[in-house]
């Protein structure tokens, strides 16, 4: 971060304070994160949020205080305790950094950029310190943007967006004083809760169904002898993709995200002949009003399970858009109580599951079938982003929206996906949605398109 000679310091006092169980969702990531320390810095989420422009440092600051203050999320800490394990502990007093970064003759939006990049890869001590920091660029004294780093801990996609329309209500002075904020502490105890417990349980009795039905692995062939952990991570974006996955979707009443959904789960069930495809979904779990302005974590993975056994591509759409639903329906639950559940369901058929499959869609939202943004372009190119060391990941595959075009990145396990298969793997994916858009393709077609 550039020399920062301005720090205010945002001090805190006399606010909720306790110690609370996790939620479920909050036990699900501090596992991911502990699991990759070495990487934990990748899963922080940063952002750029513009100043209003007759908005000085102080009333930014304190637009900033009031969100800490509220949001009991921010001031949280992980705590052990040898007896009962990881609980969170809320801070009711304490102080954050604020660095004021002046631009001088630089271009506000390049320095922001700048100080984004790197607090997104300064992990947090989620032991020792809230998981928030700040730094506010400013030109000639003024604010410009406000950069956020924050723990996935304390918010996933979905909260963060909550978070950032907090915070710009509160900058614009036209925030509710009087709305009350769900708090993680409120979230736990619904959980512990009768209702809590039954909606858990109905999620139990889904998923035990469906990992009898999953394979065991989707990448049941190590192709190379790369060490275990090493994560390529490679990005297409089609202008092609978006075309076709819109006319598709509106063939058979599908979304864009789910066309590539079932393309994905055409490719991998092609590549191990596996009949069945078997995949973890990441859910948001916003169902209500409440849960969508709620600034926390709330999203855990869900089970996707699609018989493509004899299935044409159009088939695969329909049936992955029935088993999406039910996978998104059925993905709160008690991590602890899917632990013993999984163990249980191994036990049973004398294997292991390898669970390490996962697809997130970050076009959440999107109505069926076509939409008004006109054609997409023609380009599609490819290229490497950064890898880097995590485990339990084999192949994880993010969808996003971008104008014009589909965005699709994967990332791999270098000993089941070589650095050479990457690229055609992604256009594999490519290609079937674009010939599935003018004809049906049998099973046939979908292993001619997939490839040894």
């Amino acid at each position: 971060m550039p020399e920062s000679p301005d720090t205010e310091s945002l001090r805190f006092a006399d606010l909720r304070y306790g110690t609370s169980p996790m939620t479920w969702a909050q036990q699900a990531i501090h596992r991911v994160l502990r699991r990759d320390a070495g990487s934990d810095h990748t899963y922080n989420m940063v952002r750029l949020v513009a100043a209003p422009k007759d908005r000085d440092v102080d009333q930014v600051a304190d637009a900033v205080c009031r969100l800490v203050a509220e949001c009991d999320s921010l001031r949280s800490t992980c705590v052990h305790d040898g007896r009962r394990g990881w609980s969170q502990h809320i801070a009711g007093a304490g102080h954050l950094s604020l660095p004021l970064i002046e631009t001088g003759d630089g271009d506000a939006t390049e320095i922001a950029q700048r100080v984004a990049r790197e607090l997104s890869v300064t992990p947090f001590d989620l032991t020792k310190e809230w998981p928030i920091r700040l730094a506010l660029v400013v030109q000639s004294g003024m604010p410009v943007h406000l950069v956020l780093s924050v723990s996935h801990f304390a918010v996933d996609g979905g909260g963060f967006a909550a978070l950032r329309k907090r915070l710009s209500d509160l900058l614009e002075g036209a925030a509710d004083k009087s709305a009350t904020v769900q708090q993680p502490t409120e979230r736990a105890r619904f959980e512990a809760s009768e209702a809590g417990t039954r909606l858990s349980a109905r999620a139990l009795r889904f998923w035990e169904r469906e990992l009898h039905r999953i394979p065991a692995t989707m990448f049941p062939t190590v192709r190379t002898a790369a060490r275990e952990g090493k994560l390529l991570q490679g990005e297409l974006r089609s202008g092609p993709l978006e075309d076709a996955g819109r006319e598709l979707a509106s063939q058979c009443g599908a979304t864009v995200p789910v066309v590539i959904l079932a393309a994905i789960v055409a490719v991998l069930e092609a590549r191990s002949n596996t009949g069945n495809a078997g995949l973890q979904v990441i859910s948001a779990n916003r169902w209500s009003p409440e849960d969508r302005g709620y600034i926390g974590p709330l999203s855990q993975n869900g089970l996707l399970s699609v018989d493509c056994t004899d299935k044409s591509f159009r088939e695969i759409v329909r049936a992955t858009w029935t088993a999406s639903q039910l996978a998104y329906r059925y993905s709160a639950y008690d991590p602890v109580h899917m632990d013993q559940l999984v163990a249980s369901v191994e036990r049973e058929r004398d294997e292991v599951l390898d669970l390490g499959t996962f697809f997130n869609n970050y076009r959440i939202g999107e109505e069926s079938g076509t939409d008004s943004t006109g054609p997409g372009d023609t380009e599609s190119a490819f290229r490497w982003l950064p890898g880097y060391e995590a485990s339990g990941v084999q192949a994880f595959f993010n969808v996003y929206s971008h104008p014009r075009q589909s965005v699709l990145s994967l990332l791999a396990d270098e000993r089941l996906v070589a650095q050479d298969e990457v690229e055609p793997l992604l256009r594999s994916i490519e290609t079937m949605v674009q010939q599935a858009a003018h004809r049906d393709l049998t099973p046939a077609d979908i292993r001619a398109i997939t490839g040894p």
